[in-house]
């Protein structure tokens, strides 16, 4: 029997199931504490030589007025409904995303198996709309929707029905309530950097988190991670969403003016020592614009891209400087061009970044002529997850037992596994930047240890 559920890839991607009639273990099978070894490393178990690999070949691109009958309906069974902005603003995404699922349907999908798009147009209302037509039509599970306000308007429909849904958000205030979050969030990233970084030399760490809900969470975790990892939290500061506010947040995090005026008293000392060796000590400070350290050894920077490009031209501005404090991040920074950025020479960040997530990506392309963009793989991992759900020899099985399974998944956004409380746990590797480019320094778990608690959600 298979230590994980695997999602794999290789042409076609392959699942490894647990035996017929085992149903895969809930919270009931959790080791107890004090067996805290890790589970069993996921195995892959390809399809044998000459099996049908359906999505080998190309499949049909998914255009918005056709997404709800554009469906590999095999017969009845079990209905899945996934819930997308196929329209609107993000309909670009979310056609990738519905692209993405769709291959992991032809992967993994048994005769039987309904799939349904509804499109949501990437509002809360158009998202209740489309989670009461999938209701409607009988789904016994929903993948989706993607933003945070649009799981909090399907959250109640959901569970009402009593079904399950597999959010692709990363806001954990959203589960709960049938809800299971699929995103990645910030709170197992930044332990991840941090745990790494304390392995390696980092003593101290400063954050720079954006305002919002999103920061406060950032700031928890932080705490958390700097307090397992053994690294002293220096502090903490905010910035908001203009470039302004950025500017006063990395200079108050630099002790910018303190240190400066510090230089300043140095000097005016100097000048009235007025002797030989005063005058070549104010030589040497004449390009100095400020004295002493700045306290820390690295700094957390969990943000998107123009965040991170407005605080690394600011870091060496107000003299925080690169070759002495290295900057942490996360997955978002994967998007980015880093190598560009004298002030990030060396960072290290969080990634879900596998061998499969490459060849996901390989494969999409191939299958759509362009790249599945951010949030495609977490669409295929959900969609598979359901498949093989939906394929058990004893019958479809979508309750939250059946979900929160403690040998998690590995698939193309890489390993993962949900808890009972909604939340998903990752294993993620850890890539560190270079003139050259980014490379992996450390590879993420194959296998989960027991499930861990986390501070509860802050408001």
């Amino acid at each position: 029997m298979c230590g994980a559920v695997l999602i794999a890839a290789a042409m076609g991607l392959a699942a490894c199931v647990p035996d017929a009639g085992t149903p895969p273990p809930g919270v009931a099978t959790v080791p107890p504490p004090q067996r805290a070894a890790p589970a069993p490393e996921p195995t892959p178990v390809l399809p044998p030589a000459g099996a049908d690999r359906r999505a080998a070949g190309p499949l049909p691109e998914i255009a918005a007025d056709d997404a709800r009958t554009l469906r590999p309906a095999r017969g009845e069974g079990a209905v899945i409904g996934i819930l997308l902005p196929l329209s609107g603003d993000d309909g670009e995404l979310g056609r990738a995303m519905l692209n993405g699922a769709m291959m992991a349907v032809f992967d993994h999908a048994a005769p039987g198996f309904t799939f349904k798009p509804y499109d949501t147009g990437g509002t809360p209302g158009g998202a209740a709309r489309a989670a009461e037509a999938a209701l409607d039509d009988g789904a016994a599970l929903l993948l989706g929707p993607l933003f945070s306000d649009s799981v909090s308007a399907v959250a109640p429909l959901a569970e009402r029905a009593g079904v399950n849904a597999i959010a692709f958000t990363n806001d954990r205030a959203a589960a709960g309530r049938q809800v299971f979050v699929l995103g990645h969030r910030p709170e197992p990233q930044i332990r991840a950097v941090v745990a790494y970084a304390g392995r390696n030399g980092i003593r101290s760490v400063a954050a720079l988190i954006p305002t919002g809900r999103f920061g406060a969470q950032a700031a928890v975790a932080a705490d958390v991670a700097a307090w397992e990892a053994g690294v002293r939290l220096h502090s903490v500061v905010a910035y908001g969403e203009d470039v302004p506010s950025i500017d006063r947040a990395v200079r108050r995090l630099a002790s910018y003016d303190f240190r400066k005026a510090k230089l300043e008293e140095y000097r005016q000392g100097l000048r009235k020592r007025d002797d030989a060796e005063s005058r070549a000590i104010l030589e040497r400070l004449r390009h100095r614009d400020t004295m002493g350290d700045v306290g820390f050894d690295a700094i957390l920077l969990p943000s998107g891209s123009s965040p991170v490009y407005a605080i690394a031209a600011r870091l060496p501005y107000y003299d925080i400087p690169s070759d002495r404090v290295r900057a942490l991040g996360i997955s978002t920074w994967n998007r980015l061009e880093l190598r560009y950025e004298p002030a990030l020479q060396g960072a290290w960040y969080a990634s879900p970044e596998t061998e499969l997530a490459s060849l996901f990506k390989r494969r999409f392309a191939a299958a759509f002529g362009k790249p599945p963009g951010p949030l495609a793989a977490l669409a295929y991992d959900a969609a598979a997850v359901a498949a093989l759900l939906g394929r058990r020899e004893q019958g479809a099985d979508f309750s939250a037992a059946a979900l929160v399974d403690a040998r998690g998944f590995e698939g193309a956004s890489g390993l993962f596994r949900f808890r009972a409380d909604g939340l998903s746990e990752r294993s993620y590797a850890i890539m560190e930047v270079g003139a050259d480019g980014v490379r992996q320094v450390s590879a993420a778990s194959r296998a989960f240890a027991a499930p861990r608690r986390e501070p509860p959600a802050t408001n």
